[in-house]
């Protein structure tokens, strides 16, 4: 049977080309692929690096800080920074067409499809920059952790490098082949903590790195301080919950401008599934694993 997704995915395939068979393979052994910066996304986004970094200075600016509590406004306070380690924005997609187009880029619906192996949507898009010696993230996955290795993977993220990603200013870092692991990474490992299995990826600026949501992974410590920034585009089942609910937080302007192909990924038809939270994400599911399993909860010892 042919998903609608995958259709929509071939048709813009037929305008641009299809994405090159070993970043798809490399997605199914190592659980991620670095897409090399190309003249073919710059061509789809019709616009450049300069650009969306500019647009975002821009943004930073404007919003202050309230930037990237979409979803979470309830949470806002005077002073208070939404991530106080990183620079951060977020419903990217409603902001700029170029995030929309990017979030649409064939090669990232292709992994998704590729890695889902089912009808797909659009989950959530946002903005990060790590600030100097803010320290590295916990090893984390980005969905809920598979019970056996008969279940599906349900969520993909793609981040796109705004600057040159590097060992000095806390490249990426990941455990090639753990998308394969069951479970949370705590139930076997010291998040917290290195081991010989991690690898930092660097990556150039207009470069994507691709992963499977299950893949063992963090972000490291920016030492240099030199700028890393990412946008990313995350995406999931179908069936499942948005990580921000696009239905709210896309405007009318923008849903009345949208294509078919963009609504359905998106998500935003009217024959679509209304969720009732503004986002959902495996968050509160792993907090309330470490409750009920507080000898793995390493941030308290």
């Amino acid at each position: 049977m042919t998903h609608a997704s995958e259709n929509i995915i071939l048709s813009y395939e037929k305008k641009i080309g299809s994405l090159d068979k070993k970043n798809l393979k490399q997605l199914d052994d190592l659980g991620y692929c670095l897409i090399e910066k190309s003249d073919r996304l710059i061509n789809w986004l019709e616009k450049d690096l300069k650009y969306i970094t500019d647009f975002l200075e821009n943004l930073l600016i404007l919003e202050g800080e309230k930037s990237g509590y979409e979803g979470r406004e309830e949470h806002y306070k005077v002073g208070k920074k939404f991530e106080p380690t990183a620079n951060r924005l977020g419903n990217l997609p409603n902001k700029d067409d170029v995030f929309k187009k990017f979030v649409m880029f064939p090669d990232l619906l292709r992994c998704a499809y590729h890695i889902i192996q089912d009808e797909i949507m659009f989950s959530s898009s946002n903005y990060r920059e790590p600030i100097k010696n803010s320290g590295e993230q916990r090893l984390h996955i980005d969905w809920m952790p598979r019970q056996n290795i008969q279940q599906n993977y349900e969520s993909v993220i793609a981040m796109l490098y705004l600057d040159d990603s590097t060992v000095e200013n806390g490249a990426t870092k990941l455990i090639p082949k753990s998308h394969k692991f069951l479970g949370w990474p705590d139930e076997s490992v010291n998040p917290f903590i290195d081991d010989d299995r991690i690898i930092s990826v660097p990556a150039k600026a207009g470069s994507i790195l691709v992963i499977n949501g299950n893949l063992w992974h963090k972000g490291g410590d920016n030492l240099s301080g030199n700028r890393r920034r990412i946008i990313n585009s995350t995406y999931r089942f179908r069936s499942l919950k948005q990580g921000l609910n696009q239905n709210l937080y896309i405007s009318n302007d923008n849903f009345n401008k949208m294509s078919y192909e963009e609504k359905f990924i998106f998500k935003i038809l009217k024959s679509d599934y209304k969720q009732d939270e503004k986002i959902y994400g495996p968050g509160n599911i792993y907090r309330e694993w470490l409750k009920k399993n507080p000898k793995k909860d390493y941030s308290k010892q």
